[in-house]
């Protein structure tokens, strides 16, 4: 499985001790929105934010739901991560833009991630106190499934109120990806929109955003865990634009040579993808003035996946290398450049051959190369 922000094994439980997971209640509390329902959720979310900055522990704790196995994870790797200096995307947004029931006991709130993205979270009232949550399974309201213009569609009905802003992009996403074949398609794709992390599976890194399956035509989808919006709430957010786009590319680089992902150089592999979709990745310039890029042996395999003691950000800040790279190979070499790496993978997976026959120097020569270009532009 391959992901963006993505390809991530099962991430362990952030290292940091958890308070006991209450029972999960069958039913939610009832909820009404009042006049003073926005300032009481942003109130929370200002209360997590706060305990967060502080690394307060049990005051965090006192902000999220507990019962939800999965969300739980993901909000306390989070925590664990700003306490090396990190910021996961959302995790400090205060500002409610929006409100509107969810069932009979969830509030779903519009919160401003950034100045481009708006997520839709929920809050349920436990103990006569609002917390963060997200509904249980049963309550997404089913896996539903359309086709529109010809495009396979798969979500589920919590979000049959934005399916078609969701369908807009999905076409948009074809448009762009059939702007990049070199071949006809031999296979066609589909897409599947997660609304939480308990449907997108335990096992689903919480950094890992989509996926998409190595050339098996079987399951063609391509699975998009996060979904954020833009302000006007009326079309996905840039970054999920480029997520989407991200996970077709690799749709693409499978319609040129099946299967080629398994062959090439890690940053070939994801770091096409992130450049071309215009991914944004704000934190490079201080990754690569830190000093600590990592060598080149890395770069070609990828972050550690199998490592317990290997921070679940690193996944990330790899695909920041990987994109500068590619960028790089553009600005120097040109686009054709990629897709000869391609055709040499193919025939070879040997290194001491493929990059001489196609920028005409060693990896190690291409690799200081870009380092000293990417120092030079960012530092």
């Amino acid at each position: 499985m391959r992901a963006l922000w993505l390809l991530l094994a099962l991430l362990l439980v952030a290292a940091c001790e958890v308070a006991p997971a209450q029972s999960s209640p069958t039913v939610s509390e009832r909820v009404n929105i009042g006049p003073d329902t926005q300032r009481e959720l942003e109130a929370v979310l200002q209360k997590k934010s706060d305990a967060i900055r502080r690394q307060d522990l049990s005051g965090f704790q006192a902000t999220i739901d507990l019962t939800r196995a999965a969300f739980r994870r993901c909000w306390l790797e989070a925590f664990d991560e700003f306490s090396r200096g990190s910021i996961p995307f959302g995790t400090l947004g205060t500002k409610i833009v929006k409100l509107e029931p969810y069932l009979d006991g969830y509030v779903r709130a519009y919160v401003v991630d950034d100045s481009t993205s708006v997520s839709r979270r929920y809050f349920r009232r436990s103990g006569g106190s609002w917390v963060l949550t997200e509904p249980r399974d049963e309550e997404l309201g089913g896996e539903r499934g359309k086709t529109v213009d010809g495009l396979e569609l798969s979500y589920w009905g919590i979000d049959e109120d934005i399916v078609g802003l969701l369908a807009d992009e999905a076409i948009a996403t074809r448009t762009f990806l059939t702007q990049q074949l070199r071949t006809a398609a031999q296979t066609s794709f589909a897409v599947r929109f997660y609304p939480t992390r308990e449907s997108a599976q335990q096992q689903v890194g919480c950094r890992t955003a989509g996926s998409h399956l190595v050339n098996d035509p079987r399951d063609p989808f391509l699975r998009i865990f996060i979904v954020a919006l833009a302000p006007s709430l009326q079309q996905v957010s840039d970054d999920t634009r480029a997520l989407v786009r991200h996970e077709g590319l690799h749709w693409v680089q499978d319609q040129f040579i099946p299967g080629i992902s398994a062959r090439m150089d890690w940053w070939l592999t994801e770091g096409w993808p992130d450049y071309v979709a215009n991914a944004p990745r704000p934190g490079t310039g201080q990754l690569i003035c830190s000093g600590r890029t990592p060598a080149l042996a890395d770069l070609r395999r990828g972050a550690p996946q199998d490592d317990p003691n290997s921070p679940p950000e690193l996944a990330s800040q790899y695909y920041s290398y990987a994109h500068s790279m590619v960028e790089y190979l553009y600005a120097h070499f040109g686009a054709d450049a990629y897709w000869s790496f391609m055709t040499a993978f193919k025939a070879t997976t040997n290194p001491e051959v493929v990059y001489p026959q196609v920028v005409k120097q060693t990896a190690d020569a291409y690799y200081a190369d870009w380092l000293a270009w990417a120092k030079k532009k960012y530092c």
